[in-house]
Order: C-alpha cells, then structure tokens, then sequence
C-alpha cells in the first residue's frame, strides 16, 4: 500500500511525495521540463540526490515520486527537496514527511 504525506509511514513503506507548481496568480503550471527531486535524512545526510527518474506528472502542475523508506532508515522528519523551472526561472519547493514506528498491529 503507497501511502501518503502525512499517514503513518514506517521503514520499508512506500510513501507518495507530491508537489504543485503555480504560477503568479496561484494557477498549477507545468514546469519546462520534469522537476527533481532529492531526499534529506532526519540527520540532514542527502539519501537521495537529486534525480527526476521516476518523478511523473499527475496533472497540470502537479509531480509525484513513489519514495520507499530504506530498511535501515532512520526515525524522524524527512526532507524532500524539489526543483523545477517555469519560464527558465529555478523554483524550489521542500516538503517533509515523518518516518515512525509502531508495533500495533494494523498502523
């Protein structure tokens, strides 16, 4: 089950990271080409540099990238990190997403 931004994520989950590009007026608006995308550890270690490799766009404006948690993953708030470009000019976006545990079944 791919969860999302906000839902119980623990290790080895798979988590869908989406972002939104606007422009001026609040409109969605395509980047000019596919966004990357790079994943910060709880520790601020990079686990993933940046990389639009399997970032796919939902809708107009609107990217998504399908992130498992590594088995050895820490604990802790997660950085993803998006760059894209509307018009040639460098927009970035950093969203976080909380890795946890628990031993209740079904959570």
């Amino acid at each position: 089950m791919i969860k999302s931004r906000g839902e119980m994520i623990d290790v080895l989950n798979q988590v869908n990271l989406t972002i939104n590009f606007k422009d001026q007026l609040g409109n969605l608006i395509d980047t000019d080409s596919y966004p990357t995308v790079s994943i910060t550890q709880p520790s601020g270690l990079l686990l993933l540099a940046p990389t639009s490799v399997g970032v796919s766009r939902a809708s107009i404006g609107s990217y998504s990238f399908i992130f498992t948690v590594p088995y050895a993953g820490s604990l802790g708030v997660y950085t993803d990190n998006w760059i894209g470009y509307v018009g040639g000019i460098r927009v970035e976006g950093n969203l976080q997403f909380v890795v946890t545990h628990s031993d209740i079944p079904g959570i």
